[in-house]
């Protein structure tokens, strides 16, 4: 997950012009999703994981 978010910070124009990012991983059995909001709800990036083995029901950064 790391590794998508620095991504992110370097080729996505949206979330490199947020000063404030909440990161969450939603899990759901063996796959995700990684979504990057604003601070209010708003969602600025989101990428679909089809594999993960990372502990269901996910994490908030």
């Amino acid at each position: 997950m790391p590794d998508e978010i620095a991504l992110a910070q370097r080729h996505e124009c949206a979330v490199r012009a947020e000063a404030f990012q909440v990161w969450r991983l939603e899990v759901e059995r063996s796959a995700a999703t990684l979504i990057c909001e604003d601070g209010n709800d708003c969602v600025v990036h989101s990428k679909a994981i089809p594999l993960t083995d990372f502990p269901e029901p996910g994490i908030t950064l």
